[in-house]
């Protein structure tokens, strides 16, 4: 799977949100860069990420995907945005939980039924690859993704 054109996709697929949000999407993958693995669950990482912040980072976010490193079989993505984040570190342990959501009070329509992140957990892991998420240093959050080569 070509990431490049893929995260590519993904930011077209999401373009028009993304500009009724005034939400810039910035990218630094090396042409050419492939990965082994089912384009449509790599796919859903992508687009699930970016559908968080676009429905939860607020408006006049950066989103920024890029290859972190390269090393030892497996590629490092960042997956970073500068928006909201989430307030209260306690909930970053259980963003990955299926049916987690950070604001209980929310419902289907304004925050997603809770399964997005559990869905990128687990397309990651069948790639074999693992991903974490913390703090962004410029506010948001910033996932980490390895996925083998």
């Amino acid at each position: 799977v070509d990431i490049g054109r893929l995260i590519d996709k993904v930011r077209s697929d999401t373009s028009a949100t993304l500009s009724d949000k005034n939400i810039s999407f910035i990218t630094d993958i090396p042409g050419g860069l492939t990965v082994k693995g089912n384009e449509s669950l790599l796919y859903s990482v992508f687009r699930n990420l970016t559908d968080n912040v676009a429905h939860h980072a607020g408006e006049g976010v950066t989103i920024e995907v890029k290859v972190a490193s390269i090393k030892d079989g497996m590629i490092c993505f960042s997956f970073i945005d500068d928006g909201k984040g989430v307030a209260d570190e306690k909930h970053l342990d259980r963003l990955f939980e299926r049916f987690y959501r950070v604001n209980e009070g929310r419902t289907r329509d304004t925050g997603g039924s809770g399964l997005g992140l559990s869905i990128v957990k687990n397309a990651v892991r069948l790639h074999g690859g693992m991903i974490s998420v913390k703090r962004g240093d410029k506010g948001g959050l910033e996932f980490t993704i390895q996925i083998p080569e």
